[in-house]
């Protein structure tokens, strides 16, 4: 199968791959040639779900301050958009490691993702990051990782690590409200590159049924979640 010349130049990652996986099999070859397709679309769709994200955790202050911050505004769009897109990634990882049964190979395909996407190689946040400052600085999903083995009493640690990112870009990285507000958010948008990767990978969608319990699986969780905080309140 021939390889797409489509890819971003500077690619460490994918270039490791060609280097060490020799010969490249059809189903590597298929990750492969669906990267620039896949990139475009997960990190189309997480600026687009940042920018609705970004306007609903915009402070509330007076016209004249919100225009002396647009730049700001915009930097903390492009921040979110970046860890949007880090969820998008584990769980492709998720689905490649199902696909292709090789860890290591998932994990070269995520990074090469990354950089196919955005120009980022990945990186790992610090400790304190991890416990305590937030971890939107740190791209990639090894800070999943690292926060697990941190804090493994946490079940949905990607929606912890998410929600403690957007509220660190709103300067309070351990506000949990914020934190508990967006992990619904979290689990569309992993749900919505699950579908992405699978028809990337096998040609097939979600039946209607199965979409329609998606749907009532998260109207569940919201509404758990308002009786948390009216229990809080």
């Amino acid at each position: 199968m021939k390889i797409s010349n489509k890819t971003r130049s500077g690619n460490k990652a994918l270039e490791y791959l060609f280097e060490n996986y020799k010969p490249i099999d059809d189903k590597t070859s298929h990750l492969v040639n669906a990267l620039p397709t896949l990139a475009n679309q997960l990190y189309e769709y997480a600026q687009r779900r940042a920018r609705v994200l970004a306007k609903t955790f915009r402070p509330s202050l007076p016209n004249s301050i919100l225009t002396a911050m647009t730049k700001p505004f915009s930097n903390r769009k492009n921040i979110l958009a970046l860890c949007i897109f880090d969820l998008e990634l584990s769980q492709y990882f998720d689905e490649v490691f199902i696909y292709c049964d090789d860890k290591q190979l998932a994990s070269l395909l995520v990074d090469s993702l990354l950089y196919q996407a955005t120009g980022y190689e990945s990186s790992s946040p610090t400790d304190s990051e991890v416990l305590a400052e937030g971890t939107h600085k740190a791209r990639g999903i090894h800070k999943y990782f690292l926060a697990h083995q941190q804090s493994k009493h946490i079940g949905d640690i990607q929606s912890w690590v998410f929600g403690k990112e957007v509220a660190a870009i709103n300067g309070k990285p351990n506000l949990i409200s914020v934190i508990l507000a967006v992990s619904t958010f979290s689990i569309d948008v992993r749900n919505y590159a699950k579908n992405t990767c699978i028809f990337s990978l096998y040609g097939s969608l979600p039946s209607e049924v199965e979409q329609k319990e998606f749907r009532a699986s998260l109207e569940q969780r919201n509404k758990e979640l308002m009786e948390k905080f009216n229990n809080i309140s």
